[in-house]
């Protein structure tokens, strides 16, 4: 009987510790960065808008040509999406990403209509954006939003913690 145990005890240990060993760099605990930081330029459709739905540091600049770049490590970068929809792109992980170097994106626009964190994150800018539309700025957990802006109206919304300036 107490073989048995000893067996089984044997067997779950090594199972735990298989388990534990194969989520290090894919499993529940996420794709584990690697590498140096690169640089990634980023094409897409015209965009007033940004989601960001991964831990990452934003800078924006206001300018006539709009250019988006991202720095991480290349495994993080190769798990990163982007897509835009209604003008607004969202920056979101592609699976789930554990321990990184920090994401630093980097974003020049002409027009701002919507800014929101859905995660954590942080997203400030240099330049004064204008708009005679609504801007819409929202955090969903928790991050920081530090732009200027003049606009007609604006929306806020935090929904966890957060700081909007």
């Amino acid at each position: 009987m107490k073989n048995i145990k000893t067996k089984t005890s044997l067997i779950i240990v090594t199972l735990i510790a298989i388990v534990f060993t194969s989520c290090e760099n894919h499993g529940l605990i996420g794709i584990k960065g690697t590498g140096s930081v690169v640089s990634e330029n980023i094409e897409t459709s015209m965009i007033e808008g940004l989601n960001l739905e991964i831990p990452a540091t934003v800078y924006l600049s206001k300018g006539e040509g709009q250019s988006i770049r991202i720095d991480a490590q290349q495994n993080i970068l190769d798990n990163i999406e982007t897509y835009v929809n209604n003008e607004v792109i969202t920056i979101k992980f592609d699976k789930n990403v554990g321990r990184h170097e920090e994401i630093y994106i980097y974003i020049t626009l002409a027009h701002l209509k919507q800014l929101t964190i859905s995660g954590s994150g942080n997203i400030s800018s240099d330049s004064e954006f204008t708009t005679e539309d609504k801007l819409m700025i929202g955090i969903s957990g928790s991050g920081n939003i530090d732009v200027s802006a003049d606009a007609s109206e604006v929306d806020i919304d935090i929904s966890g913690s957060g700081d909007i300036k």
